[in-house]
């Protein structure tokens, strides 16, 4: 790999306040940010998410179910990484993602029923790290049956991607509830994001952390080092 694991950056925030915030009075154009979906891959094609104003850039890194280097195509076989894309970018009336005015798009389909491994993991993060501004990946390791580790070579080798090629990697905390946050969810350089529950209703007021039961929900903090 091209990046040098002893020139890390690692910063990490303890308040949210010393991030500057966007609101909602600001306005931010999304024409010139490119946006990578590093999932199971995505369906370029539904109707939420395909536009005449929207650039698809595909490219796969698992292995087909023979062991051959790709599958022929970078469709969603799952589908998860459609999904994500909605949440993102849907440009559908009523079930509209955050930023449905999002124009370049890098599908890295590197997770697949055929076969996933770390490596294709890497690679599809490396891929479109060359080419996109924001990463976004909701893959995580199970903590509640795996054992944690401080500092574990796959959140530091995350760090080094994402400082080496500057840019802003989003992925989720995970689904272990209060098992805690693993790698790559326990990374000092990216954003991690958790599920809540609305309750159905319009008001923030009453959102609550999404979980079904001690093991089954949005993994919350610390991380093994305190880090909230």
């Amino acid at each position: 790999y091209e990046f040098v694991f002893d020139t890390i950056k690692r910063t990490y925030y303890d308040q949210i306040s010393k991030f500057e915030i966007i609101t909602s009075s600001q306005s931010v154009s999304l024409s010139d940010v490119g946006v990578a979906i590093i999932d199971t891959g995505v369906n370029t094609e539904h109707p939420a998410l395909k536009s005449p104003s929207r650039t698809f850039v595909s490219d796969c890194f698992v292995p087909g179910p023979n062991g051959e280097p790709c599958p022929i195509t970078t469709d969603d076989d799952v589908p998860h990484g459609t999904l994500v894309a909605g949440v993102i970018m849907s440009i559908d009336s009523k079930y509209k993602g955050m930023a449905p005015g999002i124009k370049r798009v890098y599908n890295a389909k590197s997770v697949s029923l055929t076969g996933t491994t770390f490596y294709t993991i890497y690679e599809g993060i490396i891929w479109a790290a060359k080419q996109a501004d924001v990463l976004q990946m909701s893959l995580a390791v199970d903590t509640c049956t795996t054992v944690r580790q401080l500092n574990s070579t796959h959140s530091y080798t995350a760090d080094n991607l994402f400082s080496f090629y500057d840019v802003v990697f989003v992925n989720s905390a995970g689904n272990s509830a209060t098992c805690g946050v693993g790698f790559f969810a326990d990374s000092y350089n990216l954003i991690i994001v958790g599920a809540v529950n609305d309750k159905n209703t319009l008001s923030k007021g009453d959102d609550v952390i999404w979980n079904r039961n001690s093991t089954i929900g949005s993994s919350i903090g610390p991380a093994l080092d305190g880090r909230k």
